[in-house]
């Protein structure tokens, strides 16, 4: 029982990891191509 809590928690906490990495590209690449459109 105490394993499989440790697991979904690993795993929620990946989850959680690639979304905020997700989100972090798209702002970068939003902010690029504003940059590069100004010009």
């Amino acid at each position: 029982m105490l394993l499989t809590e440790k697991m979904r928690a690993s795993i929620s906490f990946h989850d959680i990891l690639i979304e905020t990495l997700q989100i972090m590209s798209i702002a970068v690449f939003y902010r690029c191509f504003i940059y590069i459109e100004k010009d």
